[in-house]
């Protein structure tokens, strides 16, 4: 077998190969593992401009993985080409990604949308703040949120961008379905909450 042979049979073996690889991750479910959250960019490179950032915890589908590893943090993986929601796609660093939820992670962290009304988004942040966010408007309520045993408490200090004089207490029964679902119950009101599927 002559040089020329051999060089064409190890390209076509590593294209292979990367198409297997590619094929494996795409359409893979992952989450995000940095406490301070994952930056989503328009290409694969630090210097791509920022789409949005993803909430630790927060849940992403995998469409495409760039095959040149690369070393940020002192961490090598690859850029991965990643889908919320319906259209809007960008690329994140694989080394803040894992296969499943951080087991540090408050079941709450993240970002949630409401299952009956897809208008609606609940971001949950490590540093205990939450925001309801109307998607249309960008409106909503912020303030903390405390979770003891399965009582969730949103203290309210914010209303459509005004700050309440005296912050308004909301007690809600907390329950966990899985990873990706869970309820909140306040009186008569159920709330089904979904991880949610789109940068915000």
């Amino acid at each position: 077998m002559n040089n020329k042979i051999l060089f064409i049979i190890i390209v076509l073996f590593q294209v292979c190969l990367n198409l297997f690889s590619q094929s494996i991750e795409n359409g893979k479910i992952m989450y995000i593992n940095s406490p301070n959250g994952l930056r989503v960019r328009s290409e694969p490179s630090l210097n791509g401009s920022i789409l949005g950032t993803l909430l630790y915890g927060e849940n992403i589908v995998i469409q495409e993985k760039n095959n040149v590893a690369v070393t940020i943090d002192g961490i090598n993986n690859y850029w991965y080409k990643i889908i919320k929601g319906w259209t809007v796609s960008g690329w994140v660093f694989g080394g803040y990604l894992s296969e499943n939820l951080p087991s540090n992670a408050p079941i709450i962290s993240g970002s949630w949308e409401d299952k009956n009304n897809r208008r609606v988004m609940y971001r949950f942040y490590m540093d205990y703040n939450y925001w309801i966010i109307r998607k249309e408007s960008g409106g909503g309520r912020t303030g903390k949120w405390e979770l003891s045993g399965n009582i969730l408490t949103l203290i309210e200090e914010s209303y459509e961008y005004e700050d309440l004089s005296i912050p308004e207490i909301f007690k809600y029964t907390f329950s966990v379905i899985d990873n990706n679902n869970i309820k909140l119950i306040r009186n008569e009101n159920v709330i089904e909450l979904i991880r949610g599927n789109s940068i915000y």
